[in-house]
């Protein structure tokens, strides 16, 4: 995971503001809402990488700060719909892998994430909410969830634009811990 932000020089900490997962040594894939909407990041903006608590500089030695060369969007982004809501951004140099740093893997064309995938886990990560609060963890967390199908997460959630796209696993898929809490 990469984080989006910006260091406080008046704190002397790290404030993140959205993540990443690193897809390549010059690219990463994240949320195009973290960039295209309202009150979203200047052009001060800057990526994390290597740190998985902020508060922590014990793993600072594995931590590198890298500028934004570009951000592409998908093209059918549309901020107030859920949809598309995917884009990459590219590093201003390459990003150096080490034992904290490395690109995910992703499905793959031939073995994509479709009802298929139904009953294995997927680990998820971040620096996210946690608990019920507004506030941002200071420590990259992660868990596994389950993979469950569309028929069953579109009796989970009120929001029919979410029930409509839980029909169609390719525009999105439903995990959660147990199957009385879909996410």
């Amino acid at each position: 995971m990469v984080s989006f932000g910006e260091y406080d020089n008046q704190t002397l900490k790290w404030k993140h503001n959205c993540g990443g997962a690193i897809i390549s040594k010059f690219g990463i894939l994240t949320a195009s809402h973290c960039f295209y909407g309202k009150d979203r990041f200047d052009t001060y903006t800057q990526i994390r990488v290597g740190d998985q608590n902020f508060t922590d500089t014990a793993d600072d030695v594995f931590a590198e700060t890298y500028d934004i060369l570009t951000i592409i969007k998908h093209p059918e982004y549309h901020r107030r719909r859920s949809r598309n809501d995917l884009a990459i951004v590219f590093t201003d140099r390459v990003i150096e892998f080490n034992v904290k740093v490395n690109s995910i893997n992703l499905p793959s064309a031939i073995n994509p994430v479709i009802d298929g995938s139904t009953n294995q886990s997927a680990k998820f990560s971040g620096w996210g909410w946690f608990n019920g609060s507004r506030i941002v963890s200071e420590a990259l967390r992660a868990t596994n969830f389950t993979i469950f199908t569309g028929e069953y997460c579109e009796q989970q959630f009120i929001n029919n634009n979410v029930r409509n796209h839980l029909e169609n696993t390719t525009i999105m898929f439903c995990a959660g811990t147990d199957v009385s809490k879909a996410y």
